[in-house]
C-alpha cells in the first residue's frame, strides 16, 4: 500500500527514507556480527574472538591477503575457528585451582572447566578486542590484536596478551597456560620446528631449550601457509614450559599435559592429524594489589625460498636492536626436491660485521633423503654498524 503512494513523495523524502533503510538494514548486519564474533581485520590478517553464551572469550586468527608475494595463502585459517572459535583456550592456575578463561563451553576443549563472573564482554577498545573476568579476587583481562610480526616487518601477527591483577587483600598464586590450535589452511597436521629441531611427535621444552619462536608449514616448496610463533624479545615473556601435541590431549588435559614420546599428532580417542602448542607460565605468587602479564605472538612466518633440486629457505628477524643483549636467530631449511640421496651437504652463513655470531657459519647437514627436509639455526647479537 505504501509503494502505491511513494510518488506522493518528494526526491528528497525518497532519498532519506532510503538512506534510513539503508543504514538500518547495515546496522542489523553489524549488530548481528556484533553478537557472535568481535573482529580486527587488515590486508593481512584476521582476529576475532567468540561473543556467544558457548565458549565467549575465545579466539583465532585467519589469513585474509597474507604474503603479498603469494596468492595462495589468501583466505587461510592460522587458528581453527570457523564459524566461531572454541578450540584454542586459556587455562587460569589459581591457588592450583583451574578455571577456563572466558564462559563456558559444550565442546571437548576444557569442557567442565570452572569459570568466573564476566566483567567485559568483548569488544573493541583501542585497537585490541578486549574481554575482562574475574575468579573471586583474581581479575583476568585478554588482549587480542594485531601486530608487526617479527620476521615479516607486516602487521600479519597476533598479539595475544593477558593481564592478570590481585583484586584481593592476600597473596594468590596465579599461573596460565595458552593452548593454540594450529591450522595451516586445509593442513591441520603440519609439523613444527624449532631451531634445529623438526617436531614431528610430542615433544616438551623449558628454560634454555625454548628457542625465541617456532615455525610450521607442510612443504618448504610450495607452502601453503607459513605459521609463526614468536616466544621470546621485546615486549614477549617467554613461557616456563612449551609443548607440541596432538590438539586431544590440550582439550582434555587442560594443565600439566602427559607428553608421550614418539606420538604423532594424531587426535587423542580419533584418527585424523591435529597439531596443537601450548604455552605454559608456571604459578607465581602474586601481592595483593599486583599485577602480572603474559604476552605472546602469533602470526604469519616470513621465510625466504630459493627452489631448486635442494630447496633452501631462510628465516630471520625483520629488524634488529644494536647495543643490547637481545639475542637473534636466523633459521635456514634444506629439503631434497631430487630423486637421489644429497651426500656431505652443509650450510654456511655469511654475516655483516654489525653482527656478532654465537656459533660456527658452517653447520654439517649430512645426507638428505629424497623428499627429506633438514635446518640450521645460527644465534646472533647486534653490535653496531659495520
Amino acid at each position: 500500500m505504501r509503494m502505491r503512494h511513494a510518488k506522493k513523495y518528494t526526491s528528497f523524502t525518497l532519498l532519506w527514507t532510503a538512506v534510513i533503510a539503508v543504514a538500518f538494514l547495515l546496522g542489523a548486519l553489524v549488530s548481528a556480527e556484533d553478537q557472535s564474533l568481535v573482529t580486527i581485520e587488515n590486508e593481512y590478517i584476521k582476529v576475532f574472538v567468540n561473543n556467544t553464551a558457548d565458549g565467549r572469550g575465545r579466539f583465532a586468527v585467519d589469513v585474509t591477503g597474507g604474503d603479498p608475494e603469494r596468492d595462495d595463502d589468501d583466505n587461510q585459517p592460522l587458528i581453527y575457528g570457523r564459524p566461531l572459535p572454541w578450540t584454542s583456550y586459556t587455562t587460569i592456575n589459581m591457588n592450583g585451582l583451574l578455571f577456563a578463561f572466558g564462559g563456558p563451553v559444550s565442546k571437548r576443549a576444557g569442557e567442565g572447566l570452572a569459570t568466573g563472573l564476566m566483567i567485559q564482554k568483548p569488544e573493541v577498545r583501542d585497537g585490541a578486542i578486549v574481554t575482562a573476568w574475574r575468579y573471586g579476587d583474581l581479575e583476568v583481562t585478554q588482549y587480542i590484536s594485531i601486530v608487526d610480526g617479527p620476521t615479516t616487518g607486516l602487521p600479519d601477527t597476533a598479539r595475544i596478551a593477558y593481564t592478570m591483577v590481585n583484586r584481593g587483600q592476600v597473596y594468590h598464586s596465579v599461573g596460565l597456560r595458552v593452548c593454540i590450535d594450529a591450522m595451516l589452511g586445509e593442513n591441520d597436521g603440519a609439523p613444527f620446528r624449532m631451531g634445529e629441531k623438526q617436531i614431528l611427535t610430542d615433544y616438551g621444552a623449558q628454560g634454555s631449550t625454548i628457542q625465541s619462536y617456532w615455525q610450521a608449514f607442510d612443504s618448504l616448496e610450495e607452502p601453503k601457509v607459513i605459521a609463526q610463533g614468536t616466544l621470546a624479545g621485546g615486549e614477549l615473556t617467554t613461557p616456563d614450559r612449551l609443548f607440541f601435541s596432538n590438539w586431544g590431549t590440550f582439550a582434555d588435559q587442560p594443565w600439566n599435559p602427559v607428553l608421550i614420546a614418539g606420538r604423532d599428532f594424531t587426535r587423542v580417542g580419533e584418527f585424523e592429524y591435529d597439531s596443537a602448542v601450548a604455552l605454559m607460565w608456571d604459578a607465581t605468587d602474586l601481592p595483593p594489589g599486583a599485577a602480572l602479564s603474559r604476552v605472546t605472538y602469533y602470526g604469519l612466518g616470513g621465510v625466504t625460498i630459493s627452489k631448486g633440486e635442494l630447496t633452501l629457505g631462510v628465516t630471520a628477524p625483520a629488524s634488529v636492536q644494536s647495543g643490547t643483549t637481545e639475542q637473534y636467530i636466523v633459521l635456514a631449511y634444506l629439503e631434497n626436491r631430487g630423486e637421489g640421496v644429497a651426500r656431505d651437504v652443509s650450510l654456511t652463513i655469511d654475516v655483516p660485521n654489525s653482527l656478532r655470531l654465537l656459533n660456527p657459519i658452517k653447520v654439517d647437514i649430512g645426507s638428505l633423503k629424497p623428499g627429506e627436509t633438514r635446518q640450521a639455526a645460527w644465534t646472533f647479537t647486534a653490535v653496531g654498524s659495520g
